[in-house]
């Protein structure tokens, strides 16, 4: 399902084809217009079918700008690769995502940001096979909070992006802990969870994605210090975080 196309020099496309899936689930041929992200370029939007609309890279103000001028009313789908990117930004795009009532089609990677914020932002979630959903902490994690040093300046710009997921996580009715319950649980960097642990958190209507840690490609693992959490039947895990 990766997209190793000979497209590495492509800038900026909107591709528009006929190949929509009657199931529900982006066709092989959606995933594959997903293209990698071109030197010099930190995104890439493609329309691989009237209904569907693709990102690859890093969520930035311009990617939600490029998405806004290529959407319209036929798209419900949107098929991302992303890595994340800056916290307020990663809200506004998930904002987008509700606003308009999209699915979420993983393409190899959702991590940071957009799993936080796009991941459970969507109406139905599919991860295609071999792709993952990785999750490293929020505003909310100690880490963040336990900076020694902290400015006015950090200080205002903390209180804003909390607002903001706060007001995000309400409106999806997900509980934040999903963020940063791998630091409260020790995981060394990303962590993963199976469809049904992610229901424990609010995060329903997904399919596909790991059951096990074996599920996730090896590479993935090493280069995310990958840890997959499970739960036992009788733990609380929304109240898993202080």
């Amino acid at each position: 399902m990766t997209a190793q196309t000979s497209a590495m020099a492509l800038a900026f496309a909107i591709v528009v084809a006929s190949c929509a899936s009657p199931h529900g689930i982006a066709p092989r041929s959606s995933a594959s217009a997903l293209l990698p992200v071109p030197a010099k370029r930190s995104f890439v939007v493609v329309r691989p079918t009237d209904g569907e609309l693709g990102y690859s890279g890093t969520l930035t103000d311009e990617g939600l700008d490029a998405l806004h001028r290529a959407y319209d009313d036929r798209v419900h789908r949107l098929l991302i690769r992303s890595g994340g990117g800056e916290i307020g930004v990663g809200t506004e795009f998930g904002e987008w995502v509700r606003d308009r009532d999209l699915d979420v089609v993983v393409v190899d990677y959702c991590l940071s940001s957009c799993a936080n914020y796009v991941f459970t932002a969507g109406r139905k979630k599919t991860i295609l096979p071999g792709a993952i959903v990785a999750w490293h902490g929020n505003s909310r994690q100690r880490s963040f909070e336990d900076q020694p040093s902290r400015d006015a300046l950090t200080e205002i710009y903390a209180a804003d992006v909390r607002e903001r997921e706060d007001a995000l996580f309400a409106r999806v009715r997900v509980s934040e802990c999903i963020c940063r319950i791998g630091e409260e649980r020790g995981a060394p960097g990303f962590f993963t969870m199976s469809p049904a642990d992610m229901a424990r958190f609010g995060v329903t209507d997904v399919s596909g994605g790991p059951m096990h840690a074996g599920d996730a490609p090896p590479a993935m693992r090493e280069a995310l210090r990958l840890s997959f959490l499970t739960f036992a039947a009788d733990d609380d895990v929304r109240r898993a975080c202080p």
